[in-house]
């Protein structure tokens, strides 16, 4: 609960100063934009939302990222990208792991125990392309696609609580290709910064651990491009 607080709380402070923004360069008026042949880097931070069988076991989460993006032309960019994301799971789940684990041996360790954490976690490693729809002004909406590999990590840890006493670490990590689909609003602050706010999609090809094998991103970001 208290990791969804800081969470949605941290997005209405971005939604904020996005808006805030965005309201401040349309009154300004004229657009900037990125340079054909340059870099630029980002970086965003905002929630992780696991979808179907995987929103059933796990909580809204954390996001960030980060990003190299190569513009061929200044409405489109195109570059590799990173991702993290961490949910915990559902109360249900954490008890369904302590009766699992308090089995006797050899199902499980043969002692009552109690969890500390048991959350999912997920890893991207891909490239995206993304293309900012023109509006003659310096907000502009945007698409965005790509593809990449995926990394999911099951990670239960806690202690028993009767006879001897140790601390116990279990972690399932397996691996996949996945794609991404999304849109948001980019909004230039100056000649080399933006601010963007959008939502993702992203579909894995294969099932990983307990059916997961989509979840959304809602992101709230900052790009700085490398140029003079």
């Amino acid at each position: 609960m208290t990791k969804r607080i800081a969470v949605f709380t941290l997005g209405a402070f971005l939604i904020l100063a996005a808006a805030t923004a965005v309201n401040a360069r349309i009154r300004r008026g004229g657009a900037y934009g990125n340079p054909e042949g340059k870099v630029s880097v980002a970086t965003h931070l905002g929630a992780f939302v696991p979808t179907n069988e995987f929103g059933d076991i796990a909580d809204v989460g954390i996001r960030w990222g980060a990003a190299l993006d190569f513009y061929p032309t200044r409405d489109a960019s195109i570059g590799f990208d990173f991702g993290f994301g961490e949910a915990d799971a559902k109360d249900f789940m954490v008890q369904r792991e302590e009766n699992r684990l308090e089995r006797p041996i050899p199902e499980g360790i043969g002692q009552p125990v109690q969890i500390q954490s048991f959350n999912y976690r997920s890893y991207r490693l891909g490239i995206n392309g993304r293309f900012n729809i023109p509006t003659g002004t310096g907000v502009s909406p945007y698409l965005e696609a790509g593809m990449g590999a995926y990394w999911t990590q099951r990670r239960v840890s806690g202690f028993t609580t009767g006879g001897p006493l140790f601390e116990f670490s279990e972690r399932r990590t397996t691996s996949t290709a996945g794609s991404n689909v999304g849109l948001g609003l980019n909004a230039y602050l100056g000649r080399r910064t933006n601010m963007y706010a959008g939502f993702q999609f992203h579909q894995l090809f294969d099932d990983q651990p307990e059916g997961i094998d989509n979840f959304a991103t809602f992101t709230f970001g900052l790009g700085l491009g490398l140029w003079p």
